[in-house]
Order: structure tokens, then sequence, then C-alpha cells
């Protein structure tokens, strides 16, 4: 069939569209998939601007016209006997290869290269030099991933890599980092250099990481659940969420906790012996279910809505409830003599107490 000629935007998804036909010489969208019988592409037009192909599972490579287009977004995720892509254009801005399970190796990639997206490539062994330009980079389930390229020289803001096995260690980061999610690292055990003043957002979790850096004044929420912390960060004035389940070697939490404090996660930490005499007055979360070790809590805020307190089976008595409370759950805490009257909580929508 003939495509009419003044076409600029085509969109394909079939299941059984085998071969596509010459492409309009003006189209500068081209979207294809699902189309799994799909094996080859055709010749792309030099105004190509956008090129997705994505659930194309038997398509085996794109055509070496790619790097004579103006293609600024490649999406080409889960296309799964891709083994490399050819040349990039200069004009690629964001690529997308997730789920591409038999990708080998990416080609060098272009100077104006904002977003890279390898997650779940799972053969990947490494990734090509990246330029100044990436500010967004996910790299996460690539499980054959050993190494990666210089970081600090990018523009980076956002970071995502999490279950990479064989990864040991990250680089150091660049100044512009705002957000690094590395959780489910096993072999990780030290963080790089860090952008202290800048950073919003740490995730940690899961990793053999035990040193947090002693101030982090800018960040609002830090997970480092399941990690051998024994401490956490002295400064930490503008963090509004706290996730420290599995920390089963913390054993206090600092006695200022940060004071715009929404969420804190505590659950699972089996050596934590006390909380601070006074909770942050805007606390909405608190969360420590099987803390063993603890025997009382203090005066709970007059914002809290959630606490969940199930498993702490030194805990003998529950402290004043506010009016705010909606969940309650303090099953499992055996040692409990008895709930105080919540008969006013007109607010509270789940109890748990078996």
């Amino acid at each position: 069939m003939e495509v009419g000629r003044n076409l600029t935007c085509l969109r394909i998804s079939s299941w059984c569209v085998e071969v596509l036909p010459a492409l309009p010489p003006k189209l500068e969208q081209l979207h294809v998939g699902p189309c799994v019988r799909l094996h080859t592409l055709p010749a792309l037009p030099p105004t190509l601007r956008q090129l997705l192909c994505t659930g194309c599972a038997f398509l085996q490579d794109l055509p070496i016209s790619l790097s004579a287009t103006a293609v600024s977004v490649l999406d080409c995720s889960d296309c799964k006997t891709f083994k490399s892509l050819p040349r990039l254009p200069r004009s690629l801005v964001e690529l997308k290869v997730v789920n591409c399970s038999s990708l080998l190796r990416l080609p060098a990639l272009p100077e104006g290269l904002k977003r890279l997206n390898t997650s779940t490539c799972e053969a990947l062994t490494a990734l090509p030099e990246l330029p100044k330009s990436l500010s967004h980079l996910d790299f996460s389930l690539c499980t054959s991933l050993q190494k990666l390229p210089q970081l600090a020289h990018t523009s980076l803001s956002h970071l995502i890599c999490y279950s990479c096995d064989l990864l040991e260690e990250l680089p150091d980061m660049p100044d512009s980092l705002e957000d690094l999610q590395a959780s489910s690292l096993p072999r990780v055990a030290r963080l790089p250099r860090l952008p202290t003043e800048r950073l919003k957002k740490l995730c940690v979790t899961a990793t053999a990481i035990s040193n947090l850096p002693s101030s982090l004044p800018r960040l609002e929420e830090l997970q480092c659940g399941a990690t051998p912390i024994q401490q956490l960060p002295e400064r930490l004035p503008s963090c509004r969420v706290l996730f420290l389940y599995g920390c089963t070697q913390l054993q206090q939490l600092p006695e200022q906790l940060p004071a715009g404090l929404e969420v804190l996660d505590c659950c699972g930490c089996s050596a934590l012996q006390q909380l601070p005499t006074q909770l942050p007055s805007g606390l909405e979360q608190l969360l420590i279910r099987n803390c063993t070790v603890l025997k009382q809590l203090p005066e709970l805020p007059p914002t809290l809505q959630v606490l969940d307190c199930g498993g702490c089976s030194n805990l003998q008595q529950l402290p004043e409830l506010p009016s705010t409370l909606r969940m309650l759950v303090c099953g499992g805490c055996s040692n409990l003599q008895r709930l105080p009257d919540l008969s006013q909580f007109r607010s509270l929508k789940l109890l748990s107490y078996t």
C-alpha cells in the first residue's frame, strides 16, 4: 500500500503486520507497537523527530538511516531480540530501551542526550561514556552490570539504580544531583562523594552501607532500611520522611528529630531501645511494628493519624491518643495491659488488636 506523501504522524499497532511500506518523506512521528510479527523497519526519512517502537518482540534491529534523522526521542522498550543499536542521531535527547533483555551494548551517546533509561536490560554489562548534558539516568535491574562510567562531569539530577546485583561501587556524584535511589545493591558498602548541600532524596535501602553523611541540610526523604547503619546523620533539618525499617543494628534515634518530619518508619528495628522524649509536632505516621525492645512511647503529637505498634511485645501501655488518629494497629503487643477509651475517636477507621 502507498502511504500519503504528506503524512507527518503514523501509528501502527497490529498482531498481524509483518512488513511496513516505504515511509512518507515528511514523516515526523512513527509509533509502532506492539507488532509481534514485525522483523524490520523500512528506511527512516530525515524529517523523523520521534520514533517509538515498543513491544516489537521480534524486531531484529533499527535501520542505519536512524543516524541521519532528526529524532530527539527514541523508545525501543520491550524489543527483546535487540542486541545492539545503530549509530544514534546527534539530535537525540531521550533514549529509552527498557526490558531489551538481549541488548549487549549501547553505541556512543550523542552530546545532547538528557535522559537515558536502560532498566531491565539484563544482558548489558557496561554503559558507554556518558555525555555532560545527561540529567536523568535509570539502569535498574541491569543484573549483569558490574561497573559504571564516571558521573561527576554530568548534569545528573536524578539517578535510579536498584537491583544491580553485581555492582560493587558507585562513582562520585555530580554537584547537580538531587535524587539518588540506589537500593537493593547488596555489594555496595560505601556511599560515593555526594553533593550534601543539594541532595533532596536519598534511598540506599537493602545495601551494605553502614555510614551516612553527618549533615544533609536539604534532604527531604531518607530511606535506609535493611542496612547495617547504627546512627543517623546529625543534621536533617529539612527531612519530612524517614524510612528506617529493618535497621536491626540501630539502637537509638537522635533526641531531636527534624521539626517538619511527617512519616517515621522504624518497623523491624529490633534493637531500638527508645524513641525521643518529644516527637515532631507535625508527625502524621508513626510506624514501629516489631520494635520488640521498646517498652514505652513518648507523648504523641496532636497531628498523628497512623500508629502501628504491632508486634511490640515489650510495650506495656499506650500514651494518650490524639483525636486525629485514623488507624491504630497494636496486635501482638503481648504485654499491653489495656487500650485507651476509643469511644470518642470519630476519625478512627481501622483498629487492629488481637
